[in-house]
């Protein structure tokens, strides 16, 4: 029940710390008198003075002010709210009444004002214990009249009244007692020598209030404070009041209190005789001023944050009305002319999308349970067009009439597509998350299968060597294992090729080539050509044959198609590869088309959607037979892009593919040799007799490798790392050995380092003997560090014997 109260003061604006700091007992109460004045908010000193929690004034008293006063106070107590014209008129009169305490009743004097909040009228007021007060005051009136018995004259009178009254005078600053018969006065307490000095401590009081107001008050309220001290008509004012006050500003320019209390009355309820007392409430009046400077504060800096303040009312049988201020009239665009309520509802209600209006409905359900809500929603603003807005306040039940809806609207258009824009980014990229660890999966399971499968021949053709049956069989066996191997070599380099691209590291290496037609695909793909008795056909219609492009690449492209084009066309299947040139607007450039067609099994509409992804197959390997990583058309496809080429495809299922290449490449007159196309023979007899120094960690890899260069009639000195290999070439003579055949990865000393070291060698001979480094490390970026060793050349693992021929005799064979 405490959210109850603090949440309905809050969204008045109102500063809760403040007001639960106020000396008096702060309250603010509905100006409804039809239901019972309800409370809006109770301070802490409120309950302090009465005992009761929040949820007891609620239970027992249903939150309403005047179950609290007593029946007999009634009157004086609702006689509750300023008059005359100006609400916030600081000449309230205080009223003294009794009210329902934890322990019965207490005396409280009470100060009240209206004030309008929001476009709502509300009564807040304090109210202090004078319990003590009044029981001294009656003790006072008993003895008073006992006194008038017993006593011969009225200065007796007056020493037992003080005895009560010095008590009370420690509130105040002075304590006058009037007589309303002939307006005399007489001091009753303490009272400073600057007041005394101009009032006196008794004599006429007409004339204590003249110079009081002249001297004693600050000129701004010196007409309101004579008219309030006016004491022909103190009596009648009286008349249903215990007392009455009014606040003013002294000579010091502090906040003081003026009282008028009735001390005695007359038969017919007549005011005899009236105590003065003023009493100062400087802090206590500042921190109200302060208070409701904030409340102004509060507005102006929620419009300059952009938000419009709102109140909707809707009552029982009445049209639904707002009230806004000027911001959200701002919003609204809504001329100073219009005033009527109901057309500036009509002016934000009419612009809710349709779509949003069950959520705006919600919005307000939920309020009205009790709970503050804020929601998003789509609004037509009338200049920006289809905006979001959000909207967030509380509702208030106005019992007998219906609810008063409290808030705030601000554009918030701008942060809502932005976290559109993220969430859509978000769902995309788990999107393509998901789809990249799909076929990664996939990828794995094909890539075990296919790996396992060459494997499986490696292992189980070696083993039938080893068993020595059937001999007659072991050169098939041999070759098998060979294709195997070869086979086994491709997927691997075909994953060493994305990862390279992947990386950033490929890079076009452009020199002038020429498009030639003595390719014979039938002869490098002979073995499945020959198994599948396939018919490959090529055609070139091309004019300008010498360009500048990266002819590697564009053959591995080339080759990828042709490869996958025998894979997937069936037994005496026919594949044709087409080269043309095409009119190109580029200045010195020249454009070509390649293509590849085959009459294969093709592909689904579906499958081509994803044909270059990485790791991707329609069908697995096990499925189709068809052995492959589904690496090929996704290395392709990023060469493809790499050359700012385009490639496209036509397939139908049972019908055959037709991949298309487009190239555009720098014409050049440069006439040059296409070695790369020329099958060049050389005679391994001229290695015989040479020495060179192998450099190789693994017992297996140097076993090998010493065959194959012996069987070449190469004499091969050994040595197990780098450290040694330095060693070996200091001590021997220099032209001992002819070249060096280097790893890279190897313990103590790798190749790198190894290599460096002979190149600082003083014997320049031995320093300058020709490295090749002859590793597994087979990226691009890993020759470029053979290189900056000061290597040779390059020899990657496992070794092919025609390359590692062509690599040795580009040395030995020139050497003397």
């Amino acid at each position: 029940m405490t959210d109850k109260f603090d949440t309905s003061i809050n969204d008045l604006g109102l500063p809760v710390d403040i007001l639960n700091k106020i000396p008096g007992g702060y309250h603010c109460c509905i100006d409804d008198e039809e239901n019972g004045y309800p409370f809006v908010f109770i301070g802490d000193r409120f309950l302090e003075i009465t005992g009761w929690t929040r949820e007891e004034i609620e239970d027992r008293f249903e939150n309403k002010f005047p179950n609290m006063v007593h029946p007999e106070d009634l009157d004086i107590a609702l006689k509750y709210h300023a008059k005359g014209p100006n609400k916030y008129d600081l000449g309230e009169e205080d009223k003294v009444y009794r009210i329902l305490g934890k322990n019965g009743y207490i005396w409280v004097t009470g100060t009240a004002n209206e004030a309008r909040i929001n476009g709502r009228d509300y009564i807040q007021g304090t109210i202090s214990n004078i319990t003590s007060f009044l029981k001294e005051e009656e003790q006072y009136k008993r003895a008073l009249e006992e006194s008038n018995k017993k006593a011969e004259n009225y200065n007796e009178q007056l020493r037992d009244q003080l005895l009560i009254i010095n008590s009370v005078a420690e509130v105040f600053i002075c304590l006058y007692y009037i007589d309303m018969k002939d307006y005399s006065f007489v001091e009753l307490g303490k009272t400073t020598d600057d007041v005394r000095m101009v009032i006196g401590e008794k004599g006429d009081a007409r004339l204590a209030y003249e110079n009081m107001c002249k001297y004693l008050v600050h000129d701004t309220y010196r007409d309101r404070i004579k008219e309030f001290t006016e004491l022909s008509n103190l009596s009648e004012r009286l008349k249903d009041k215990q007392w009455i006050s009014h606040p003013f500003i002294d000579f010091n320019s502090e906040w003081m209190e003026g009282f008028f209390i009735a001390a005695e009355r007359d038969e017919e309820g007549n005011c005899k005789h009236a105590i003065w007392g003023v009493k100062n409430i400087h802090e206590e009046k500042t921190r109200e001023l302060s208070y409701r400077n904030t409340l102004k504060k509060n507005e102006d800096i929620i419009a300059a944050a952009g938000m419009g303040v709102w109140n909707i009312f809707l009552f029982d049988n009445e049209k639904p009305r707002m009230t806004a201020n000027a911001k959200m009239r701002e919003l609204l665009s809504l001329p100073a002319e219009v005033t009527d309520e109901n057309e500036i509802y009509e002016a934000w209600h009419s612009r809710i999308k349709p779509e949003a209006l069950e959520s705006v409905n919600a919005s307000v359900a939920a309020m009205m349970s009790g709970e503050k809500n804020e929601n998003t929603y789509l609004w037509i603003d009338p200049i920006l067009g289809e905006q979001y807005v959000r909207c967030g306040g509380v509702a208030e039940k106005v019992e007998g009439k219906g609810w008063i809806l409290r808030g705030y609207h601000y554009n918030v258009n701008k942060e809502v597509l932005e976290e559109q824009q993220k969430q859509r980014d978000l769902e995309e990229a788990l999107k393509a998350a998901e789809v990249a660890n799909k076929a990664k999966t996939n990828f794995l399971y094909n890539m075990s299968h296919d790996i396992r499968t060459p494997l499986n021949a490696i292992l189980g053709y070696s083993n039938l060597l080893k068993m020595g049956k059937n001999p007659d069989k072991h050169d098939e066996y041999l070759e098998k294992i060979e294709q195997s191997g070869e086979y086994l070599l491709g997927i691997i380099n075909n994953i060493l090729d994305m990862a390279r691209i992947d990386s950033g590291e490929t890079k076009l290496d452009l020199e002038s080539y020429v498009i030639d037609e003595r390719v014979n695909y039938s002869d490098l793909f002979y073995a499945d050509v020959k198994k599948k008795n396939l018919h490959i056909s090529q055609e070139m219609d091309i004019e300008h044959r010498h360009v500048i492009g990266d002819l590697p690449k564009i053959k591995q492209i080339v080759m990828n198609l042709v490869s996958n084009a025998i894979k997937y066309t069936p037994d005496n299947g026919h594949i044709h590869v087409s080269m043309k040139e095409l009119p190109c607007d580029i200045e010195d450039s020249v454009k070509f088309r390649f293509s590849v067609k085959d009459d294969g099994i093709g592909m689904s509409e579906d499958f081509q959607k994803h044909l270059f992804d990485s790791f991707t197959r329609e069908r697995n390997t096990t499925e189709s037979k068809i052995l492959g990583t589904g690496l090929g058309l996704s290395i392709v496809k990023k060469l493809v892009d790499l050359m700012s080429a385009t490639i496209t495809v036509e397939s139908k299922m049972g019908q055959g593919s037709c991949f298309t290449i487009e190239i555009v490449q720098k014409k050049t007159d440069t006439n040059t040799n296409d070695k790369d196309l020329e099958n060049e023979t050389v005679d391994v007899g001229k290695f015989a007799g040479k020495r060179i120094l192998l450099a190789e960690d693994n017992e297996l890899n140097a076993e090998i490798a010493v065959e194959i260069l012996n069987d070449m009639g190469i004499i091969v000195d050994h040595v197990e790392d780098g450290l040694k290999c330095v060693a070996r070439m200091d001590e021997m003579e220099a032209g001992t050995y002819q070249l060096i055949l280097m790893d890279v990865q190897m313990p103590v000393m790798d190749g790198y380092k190894a290599s460096q070291n002979i190149r600082s060698f003083d014997d320049r001979e031995k320093a300058g003997i020709p490295i090749f480094a002859m590793t597994a490390n087979a990226f691009e970026e890993d020759k470029k560090n053979a290189y900056a060793a000061g290597m040779n050349g390059h020899v990657a693992k496992p070794i092919n014997i025609n390359e590692l021929i062509k690599t040795l005799s580009t040395v030995l064979c020139n050497k003397e």
